[in-house]
């Protein structure tokens, strides 16, 4: 986390903790009711101008009322369980999205690393990723100037997977998500019961919406992926945080998790650490798994302890 962001981190919280607590987050009604019917003034343009890729209705509509109300009330207001039940659905199916994205992407190679050759019964450790990719969805873009989408990959200190989505001031009705990975790519030369160790650390800060209310969330993933029948054999979620409130959430930890599966002979797969980054429609949020604002081996991000395949 770079210097400016823990400052801001700091005088916040100092802020929240001694003024006020969450449920007396006070709202500006002169300015705020000005924004009020900003995000569903833009759904229904989007709406009438043809376009199909949006959010659920029923999202937007229960966010328009928690911003409402607390307009209102004159202090910001806590989600509602209808809020969270319509923000999670629209998580997992702007997920299923990115995960199709990612998958099509393909793999990105640092230089000309050869693919390494495992042995079921032969122990194989990999202390250096090699391959990775990055990307965003389509809709970064849409927050032009109001937000900072950042990702990116690399081998140094032994490679290292950031991601960035932050609105900064922007009203949108479309989610945003970044993501990358870093990994190995392995070929199996016989078939066998494989246990695939995933050794790193990561770091991550995420903080939800002031105004409107907003979902932002951080995932980092263990995979292995088949590449030649392209398609995903195992996962595991090694941390998963999400936060909707205007109070920072951070943390950072190790890990070395392992995922139980079956390698096949002649086939090649890539053994990936993955990290998303994803904010809900709404105004000002941030989740961040990134080094500041340059994706770098460090500081906010996953990165890479090792990768062991063993049998079982």
């Amino acid at each position: 986390m770079n210097m400016n962001k823990k400052l801001f981190t700091l005088i916040l919280i100092c802020c929240l903790t001694l003024l006020m607590p969450l449920s007396a987050y006070a709202i500006n009604s002169d300015i705020d009711q000005q924004k009020a019917g900003q995000l569903m003034t833009r759904y229904m343009e989007a709406l009438a101008s043809g376009e199909k890729d949006l959010p659920s209705i029923e999202l937007i509509e229960e966010s328009q009322k928690l911003y409402q109300k607390a307009i209102d009330d004159g202090q910001y207001g806590e989600p509602t369980k209808k809020w969270l039940e319509l923000t999670e659905a629209q998580y997992e199916a702007d997920m299923q999205k990115i995960r199709k994205e990612i998958d099509e992407a393909g793999i990105e190679t640092d230089g000309s690393k050869a693919i390494a050759n495992v042995y079921p019964g032969y122990d194989y450790t990999c202390y250096g990723a090699d391959c990775g990719n990055q990307g965003k969805s389509e809709y970064c873009d849409d927050y032009e100037d109001g937000g900072n989408f950042r990702c990116g990959w690399g081998t140094t200190s032994g490679g290292y997977a950031d991601a960035l989505s932050e609105n900064c001031s922007t009203i949108n009705i479309h989610s945003a998500t970044t993501w990358a990975w870093m990994g190995k790519q392995i070929k199996v030369n016989g078939t066998g019961d494989a246990r695939i160790y995933f050794d790193g650390n990561y770091a991550y800060y995420t903080l939800g919406g002031c105004t409107y209310p907003t979902w932002c969330s951080v995932k980092v993933k263990a995979i292995v992926y088949n590449v030649t029948d392209s398609q995903e054999v195992a996962s595991k979620t090694i941390a998963y945080h999400s936060n909707f409130a205007p109070i920072p959430g951070m943390g950072d930890n190790d890990f070395n998790e392992a995922i139980d599966c079956t390698l096949l002979n002649g086939k090649t797969y890539v053994l990936k650490m993955e990290v998303t980054a994803y904010i809900s429609a709404g105004s000002e949020t941030s989740a961040d798994m990134c080094s500041g604002l340059s994706p770098a081996a460090g500081g906010d991000g996953v990165n890479y302890g090792y990768m062991k395949v063993t049998w079982r």
